[in-house]
């Protein structure tokens, strides 16, 4: 006869014994543990973006959309596509926009982002003009178009005395009279408040200074000025009352940057 089956205790049930059943109930919680960490995990990657994997690449890492690291949690400025708002830099929080629906155009809208913890903001929004030829990328001088592009804001002036701006202000009484012999003697309040775009300008200097790093053929002298009715020489315009306000609201921390053009030209 087999010993073993001679033994009363073999026929007793595996939980009989407290060390066996220890051992099992320990298996049960690690088990459970196990569900519990799988279900958050699935919890977890419902709160996160789709990663961007291919078969059996698992190194691709998550983007977290509850960070507010990540451009998407930014957000983008209204009507700038990616080419144009790759050249946005991330230390930038105030950008204006300058376009109209056709490169042709020359009645404008201009309008004023800033970048809060809930993405870009607009906080003003103008009518105005920019050059007779309408937009150009690669402008010449005297062609009467004003330059396509994305370009920074370091420099302001104007016949008036400083508005109140942050921005480095140089006030030039001579401006008028430079502004009547470019539009006309009707005009010569346009340049009572100016802003330089740097196309094609030595900046840290006020804007009328005449320094062009790249050459003269591409002109130079691009601001934004107070509007006269019509279009410019190449010049973005918005009224009067706009430009103190743009002024005002401006500051050289927050690194102001202008994109301009056609809509299909930022959109892209």
């Amino acid at each position: 006869m087999d010993s073993a089956r001679s033994n009363p205790s073999s026929a007793r049930p595996w939980w009989i014994y407290p060390a066996a059943g220890a051992v099992a109930g320990a298996l049960v919680l690690a088990l459970a543990s196990a569900d519990r960490t799988s279900a958050a995990l699935a919890e977890d990657e419902r709160l996160t973006a789709p990663t961007l994997r291919t078969p059996g690449d698992f190194s691709a890492p998550v983007l977290d959309i509850r960070s507010g690291d990540s451009t998407q949690a930014r957000g983008s400025i209204p009507h700038l596509g990616p080419r144009t708002s790759a050249q946005i830099p991330h230390d930038t929080h105030q950008v204006i926009v300058s376009s109209s629906p056709e490169t042709k155009s020359s009645t404008i809208t201009t309008a004023l982002y800033e970048r809060t913890s809930d993405g870009w903001k607009q906080k003003l929004s103008f009518t105005g003009h920019n050059g007779e030829a309408g937009w150009k990328e690669k402008r010449k001088e005297g062609d009467m178009s004003t330059p396509a592009g994305v370009f920074t804001l370091s420099d302001a002036g104007g016949y008036l005395p400083d508005p109140g701006t942050k921005m480095p202000y140089t006030r030039d009484t001579n401006l008028r009279a430079s502004a009547q012999s470019v539009y006309g003697d009707d005009y010569k309040l346009v340049y009572d408040y100016v802003l330089a775009i740097d196309y094609n300008r030595k900046t840290g200097v006020p804007p009328t200074d005449r320094t062009r790093p790249q050459g003269k053929a591409p002109g130079g002298g691009i601001w934004l000025h107070v509007d006269h009715g019509k279009a410019t020489h190449g010049c973005v315009t918005v009224d009067r009352k706009d430009m103190g306000a743009i002024l005002k609201e401006l500051d050289p921390s927050k690194n102001p940057m202008i994109a301009m053009g056609s809509a299909d030209f930022l959109a892209r």
